[in-house]
């Protein structure tokens, strides 16, 4: 008889943990699926100003809410082609150069002239994100993970020395 009674109260106990285990787990998918508030202002602001400041405030929100950069990525391929935003041009060459590490994969041709073209692209538009970048990357030929990616170039690392110095 003890035996029924165990096997019963396991059955029941089994059932209501499984109720209690779906439930939980609906209410943390149903929360991790909503935007916060500050991450929707501040995608509603962008989309609204299309500016620098605005792109900044989203991309810092989505990272402080998610962490994840693949939740504004799209926003800084707008912005860095249609509005000419620099720091966009960063994060897109610094994206670009994330996939290929996390999938330990050796940068080809079009990779590596990508990266340097938004890493250049926004360095033209006075970033300093990206003439830093540009410039580790000909005095060095490359970065953490990519060495090679590029010959080194004294000449254009020149280039952009004078940012690295005035930001140190």
């Amino acid at each position: 008889m003890n035996y029924c009674i165990k096997e019963n109260m396991l059955k029941i106990w089994n059932r209501n943990s499984l109720v209690v285990l779906v439930t939980f787990l609906f209410f943390v998918q149903c929360e991790s699926n909503e935007k916060s508030p500050r991450v929707e202002r501040a995608e509603i602001d962008l989309k609204e100003k299309w500016d620098h400041e605005s792109y900044l405030e989203f991309k810092d929100a989505v990272l402080h809410y998610s962490g994840n950069s693949h939740d504004y990525i799209h926003y800084s391929y707008i912005m860095a082609n249609s509005f000419n935003d620099g720091r966009a041009c960063y994060d897109l060459a610094t994206q670009i150069l994330n996939v290929y590490h996390q999938n330990k994969l050796k940068l080809d041709s079009t990779a590596t002239a990508q990266v340097i073209d938004y890493f250049e692209k926004g360095a033209n538009f006075g970033d300093d994100y990206c003439k830093t970048a540009l410039y580790l990357l000909f005095s060095n030929g490359g970065f953490s993970g990519f060495k090679g990616m590029v010959e080194v170039d004294s000449a254009r690392a020149n280039k952009y020395r004078r940012n690295v110095e005035r930001m140190q």
